[in-house]
């Protein structure tokens, strides 16, 4: 992990550098909260601490199920269309959330949820354009169960997989519910489910 934040760091002071500026005109963070990698996760956001350990500066989190289900090419579909976005949770888990268009706005119709295949694949509302990153492993099994059941799904190329940072900022711009402030006492990571370790420790 320190290797990995070593990285981000040189990567970090370059773009400053090419942007000209600087940690001192910085205005505001933003950040996916998660869920995804724990490895990910912790270092983004033990990166994100040693900012503001020396400068306080607001911070906004949005969701990664959120931030791209925020992409523009999604809400060219119809009044009414559902989106479903399906993450690789690891371990022969999915993270799901669904959503509904209404007035070119993704609305949210559940909470994250954890769950198997099938019961993603049985949550998922008929006619539904599925995308993440959960279709690199369930993608052919998706669409064999669809077939098998007659339930017609539409599923996105991969580059729709994964949360982008122009999708973060034009949440933070239109002031959408979805990305909220975050005090530094509340910047941790949201995993929606536990960690190996402690799955392993709550099993004995």
């Amino acid at each position: 992990q320190a290797d990995i934040v070593k990285i981000a760091m040189i990567q970090i002071d370059e773009l400053f550098k090419k942007s000209k500026t600087s940690l001192k005109k910085t205005s505001v963070f933003l950040t996916g909260r998660g869920p995804g990698s724990f490895t990910g996760l912790r270092v983004g956001f033990a990166t994100l601490k040693g900012f503001l350990s020396l400068e306080k500066i607001p911070c906004y989190g949005a969701l990664s199920l959120d931030i791209i289900a925020e992409n523009k090419s999604f809400k060219k579909l119809p009044e009414g269309s559902n989106l479903a976005v399906a993450l690789d949770a690891f371990r022969q888990k999915i993270y799901l959330r669904v959503y509904e268009l209404r007035k070119k706005e993704w609305v949210p119709q559940t909470e994250v949820q954890t769950l198997t295949f099938e019961q993603t694949f049985e949550a998922i509302p008929e006619k539904s354009l599925v995308v993440g990153n959960a279709l690199a492993k369930y993608g052919k099994e998706f669409k064999q169960r669809a077939a098998a059941a007659g339930k017609k799904l539409k599923f996105t190329e991969e580059k729709f997989w994964y949360p982008q940072s122009s999708a973060l900022i034009e949440l933070f711009n239109k002031k959408d519910p979805k990305i909220q402030k975050v005090s530094e006492q509340e910047l941790l990571p949201l995993y929606f489910r536990l960690s190996e370790a402690e799955e392993r420790a709550a099993a004995l």
